[in-house]
């Protein structure tokens, strides 16, 4: 899994530089509720699960179910309304990651 990890819920996103950090973040109802999308930094869906102690865990994803472009069109929507602009289409996965980090103050 390719750090960092982006956790999409709703229109909220967020970012977090490390497994522990996220586990750490997440409530075990809301992850039972599939309330969150989350991907790794190549745009890999990671399957987010709770066992029956609550638990979080994360299920390393699946390179061949990559979806890069999905990520970047909600990062760049994401980015847009956060700074007040309209982000480039054009701008890779890396380019949008960098700069949530920025925003998160993470990087």
């Amino acid at each position: 899994m390719k750090l960092p990890i982006i956790l999409v819920d709703g229109n909220d996103v967020n970012v977090y530089l490390s497994e522990e950090e996220l586990i750490c973040d997440l409530e075990p109802i809301d992850v039972r509720n599939q309330t969150f999308l989350a991907y790794d930094s190549d745009g890999c869906s990671i399957k987010l699960l709770v066992d029956n102690n609550d638990i979080v865990s994360v299920e390393e994803p699946k390179k061949i179910c990559c979806n890069q472009e999905n990520l970047k069109k909600i990062l760049a929507k994401y980015i847009g309304y956060v700074l007040g602009n309209k982000v480039a289409s054009s701008k890779s996965l890396n380019e949008l990651i960098d700069t949530l980090l920025t925003i998160y103050k993470k990087k």
